[in-house]
């Protein structure tokens, strides 16, 4: 007979019960309750529970140092009861001018220029000129036509 299921195989050689006893220790089972591991006394513990000396600091896993001490002032600002509304804001410093940590940049104006002397007389403005009135010769305004204005379709006027 064959060893493996195929056409020549029958279905009664072929037994599901010891196909999962080689690697696990009952078949695949369905259940809605959670998965309970037993404690074992042979894990190793996790990375959490070992501490590795300092480095850095007065104190090292080489060097031992006595008591450090600072020469730090002491600031009223840095307590939690400070009040906050005394400390400065942005408007208690002076502006500093951009020609101080840069080049002159071009200086621009959008102001009026008011011009010290110079020519003081009347000349006409933009409203002194009626160009809408101007007429040369013609009784009106020249006109602009979008068109032909003769036509050589048309037939004219013969009057008898």
């Amino acid at each position: 007979l064959l060893k493996s299921p195929s056409l020549g195989y029958r279905l009664c050689d072929y037994h599901t019960e010891t196909s999962n006893k080689h690697v696990f220790k009952c078949p695949p089972v369905q259940s809605m309750a959670f998965r309970h591991e037993a404690f074992r006394a042979d894990r190793p513990p996790g990375p959490g529970t070992y501490t590795l000396p300092r480095l850095m600091g007065p104190n090292t896993a080489y060097t031992t140092a006595s008591p450090c001490y600072s020469m730090k002032w002491k600031s009223k600002h840095d307590r939690f009861d400070a009040d906050l509304s005394k400390t400065p804001g942005p408007a208690a410093f002076p502006k500093i001018e951009v020609d101080t940590y840069k080049r002159r940049a071009p200086i621009y104006t959008m102001g009026a220029q008011t011009r010290i002397g110079g020519d003081r007389t009347i000349k006409p403005g933009p409203a002194d000129y009626r160009t809408g009135k101007v007429t040369l010769i013609k009784p009106q305004a020249p006109e602009t036509t979008f068109g032909i204005r003769h036509s050589i379709y048309t037939t004219p006027l013969i009057v008898e």
